[in-house]
């Protein structure tokens, strides 16, 4: 889904709910829109999917900031 971050690519964080993340979508990391953003931009961007699910919004605040353990082992 995502390409490696080098020095040069243009870097997007899609950040968002369980619709970001592709909670409910049949093959979410090719289906899911930061998936699909990423192959229509195609090089040199470099899109992550930072989209967290409903069970998880309490965490949002850490997302932002890089903070949550989760966030951390992306």
């Amino acid at each position: 889904m995502t390409e490696s971050f080098t020095s040069n690519a243009v870097k997007v964080a899609c950040v968002g709910d369980s619709i970001t993340r592709g909670t409910f979508v049949w093959r979410r990391r090719v289906n899911a829109y930061p998936a699909q953003l990423q192959a229509m931009l195609g090089h040199p961007f470099c899109v992550r999917n930072f989209g967290v699910t409903t069970g998880e919004g309490s965490s949002c605040s850490h997302a932002i900031t890089g903070t949550s353990p989760r966030i951390l082992r992306r």
